[in-house]
């Protein structure tokens, strides 16, 4: 997984969909359609991005929020402002800007200065006029309407968030796992041995969950073949053979252990094979396309990533309010929405790519836009007034996970993205412990993780 997806925590999730419609002249495309988390057989991880691409893409949203900020008072003709005529076509609107390049090469010292000129403004106004989710007013309004006398500019500094970044991950398996300050300082005993067995379970179940919606062929998933057999309850864990560890962490900013484990497809179809030859009561023709499938299908890799805290009888030096600010206790330092991952697919006729990602991103801002804390304060509320906000929910959606592929026939592409909510909260929660309370959000939506 990526390296800011590794203390992914599935909780739950809910899919909002911000559908897209096309535009003229554009090849028609379906709207994005949500599903349910860990749905269909997933493509591996890419590797982890380099410091480098995390800082260009972390300046990306940076500038994307700021321009959205400049832009909402700008004026449509006599019907309004875009804050009040955009509405629920925000997102649609975010993606526009982020999938039409408006970043430029970084100077020296990492600045970044983007020109928004009007005619940038109209091409993202189009995308959102034309999305379902638009007003009447604007749906109704001649964009060459428009007051921008002078193009907007905004220069941000393309650096990696702090609330981002992580220590190296130990792969050798007979080095010595560094134990950073905040351990030292707060474990003692075996807390953080045990912390790593149980991160490497955590791991483990989460890899079982995967092996689950394996696709065997078109129709057979792995999760059928247990659903139809005499063990409907057996846990998917007997069939992860092969499955290895990849490496772990100690979090510097938190009291959690990161473990990566990897499975083989191929090896545990296997492993199924043996266990359906005797259990499965479905019929003989599944049995053979389950073997096909392991000879001839196509070798794929599966990560996962497993967490965990020490045991609260390890921990020293501690008070309640220290726990929640460190994230040393899940249940007390996480908040709910913040454990949310989004997930959605979209397809479109060949060559669609540029509205295909612009759907999809759009979905993922617009469930991120939509989330709502756990005092029930919808994040988009505050997103176009606090840049570090809106950076935050467009950064999650850019650091998505998605997989393109072919779909029923050879003219169309289709696309799946996972967003977890997790990074975004790191982002807001940095940004308040800097600079103070956010209105609308409890003080454990505010804790630091």
């Amino acid at each position: 997984m990526h390296r800011y997806l590794l203390l992914l925590l599935l909780c739950g999730t809910v899919c909002l969909a911000v559908p897209a419609a096309a535009q003229d002249g554009e090849p028609p495309i379906e709207p994005p359609t949500p599903v349910e988390p860990i749905a269909g057989e997933p493509a591996p991880p890419d590797p982890a991005p380099s410091d480098a691409e995390l800082a260009r893409t972390a300046g990306r949203a940076e500038a994307i929020a700021k321009l959205a900020v400049a832009m909402k008072d700008l004026q449509l003709g006599d019907i309004g402002t875009l804050d009040m005529l955009v509405g629920d076509a925000w997102p649609m609107l975010l993606a526009a800007m982020a999938v039409d390049p408006i970043t430029q090469p970084a100077d020296a010292d990492g600045a970044v200065t983007v020109v928004a000129d009007r005619s940038a403004v109209l091409r993202w106004l189009q995308a959102a006029k034309a999305c379902d989710a638009a007003t009447k007013d604007l749906a109704a309004a001649s964009l060459e309407d428009l007051t921008l006398d002078e193009p907007l500019s905004v220069s941000v500094t393309a650096k990696v968030p702090g609330a981002l970044t992580l220590s190296p991950l130990i792969t050798d398996p007979n080095a010595k796992v560094p134990e950073p300050p905040l351990w030292k300082k707060h474990v003692v005993g075996q807390g953080r041995l045990l912390a790593e067995r149980a991160a490497r379970a955590d791991a483990m179940k989460r890899l079982a969950e995967r092996l689950r919606d394996i696709a065997v062929n078109d129709t057979l998933r792995v999760q059928d073949f247990i659903a139809n057999s005499d063990q409907p309850d057996v846990d998917p864990q007997r069939f992860l053979r092969g499955a290895k560890t990849l490496g772990l962490r100690c979090r510097e900013d938190a009291l959690v252990v990161e473990v990566v484990v990897q499975g083989s497809r191929r090896a545990m179809l296997a492993s199924l094979t043996g266990w359906a030859d005797a259990h499965y009561k479905g019929e003989a023709k599944d049995l053979m396309a389950l073997r096909a499938s392991v000879e001839q299908g196509e070798e794929r890799l599966f990560h996962e990533t497993g967490t965990a805290m020490p045991p609260r009888s390890s921990l020293r030096g501690l008070d309640p309010e220290t726990i929640v600010r460190l994230g040393a206790v899940t249940g007390e330092a996480v908040p709910a929405w913040a454990t949310l991952q989004y997930c959605t697919e979209a397809a479109a006729v060949d060559p669609a790519a540029g509205i295909l990602d612009r759907a999809i991103l759009a979905d993922c801002i617009g469930q991120a836009w939509n989330t709502h804390t756990d005092n029930d304060t919808p994040l988009s509320r505050l997103a176009l007034d606090r840049p570090a906000v809106g950076k935050a929910l467009i950064l999650a959606a850019l650091m998505r996970q998605q997989e393109s592929r072919s779909g029923d026939d050879s003219r169309t592409v289709r696309a799946s993205a996972v967003m977890p909510m997790q990074p975004a909260w790191r982002l807001i929660a940095a940004y308040v412990l800097s600079n103070g309370p956010l209105p609308g959000m409890t003080a454990v939506d505010q804790a630091k993780p």
